[in-house]
């Protein structure tokens, strides 16, 4: 899910003709699958409250791809089941709670580099 989801946000970003800010790989850290797992789809959920309402606001308008429906829940379910049987104060938790505040760390790198353009009218 995680390579169609980056591929719809390059979609979108072409759409409009945006290029994002670089980030190096070299500086990337390299997360835990399940922290990674827990802030790709734990996002979904997110954004399909956001698309609903976009859809409902934009009527027949198409949405960005990165709004397309997808098949999240069964995945999400799997890892919450694997959260949930992780001993709360192990190494292995708390290296996932460190690794997932990482993760939440890159968005807002990402915000920086790429700050929202001011709306032309």
């Amino acid at each position: 899910m995680l390579a169609d989801l980056t591929a719809a946000l390059r979609a979108d970003c072409a759409d409009n003709g945006d290029r994002p800010a670089a980030i190096s790989a070299d500086t990337l850290p390299q997360l835990h699958p399940l922290a990674v797992d827990y802030l790709v789809l734990g996002s979904r959920m997110g954004n399909e409250v956001l698309r609903r309402r976009l859809s409902e606001a934009t009527g027949q308008m198409a949405l960005p791809a990165y709004f397309a429906p997808r098949d999240h829940l069964a995945t999400w379910r799997a890892t919450c089941t694997d959260l949930d049987q992780l001993p709360p104060k192990s190494a292995l938790a708390q290296r996932i709670v460190a690794d997932t505040r990482k993760g939440f760390d890159l968005f807002e790198t990402a915000a920086q580099l790429n700050p929202l353009k001011t709306p032309t009218i």
